[in-house]
């Protein structure tokens, strides 16, 4: 990785954990997946155009959705809170 770009995937991923955070400190239900989903779509896409590479839109939101899905299966505390459904 060339100095450059090293500058420049710095920049991408400062920004967006940003524009993350201040998504999730807002106390609307879903709003933080949302701001998730939208952060981590678009900073995929952002650093694979860095390497001269082309992501879909659509394989940056699968890996976006993936990556949050693991993550809440990690967190069964979250799901033991709802009744189960007959």
């Amino acid at each position: 990785m060339t100095p450059a770009q090293e500058s420049k995937c710095h920049k991408i991923i400062h920004s967006h954990a940003v524009a993350a955070a201040a998504g999730n400190a807002v106390p609307v239900p879903g709003l933080g997946i949302a701001t998730d989903m939208v952060a981590m779509t678009t900073m995929c896409t952002s650093l694979c155009a860095v390497f001269g590479g082309n992501m879909t839109k659509t394989a940056a939101e699968a890996m976006a959705i993936a990556a949050i899905k693991n993550t809440m299966l990690k967190q069964p505390e979250t799901f033991a809170k709802f009744p189960k459904i007959p």
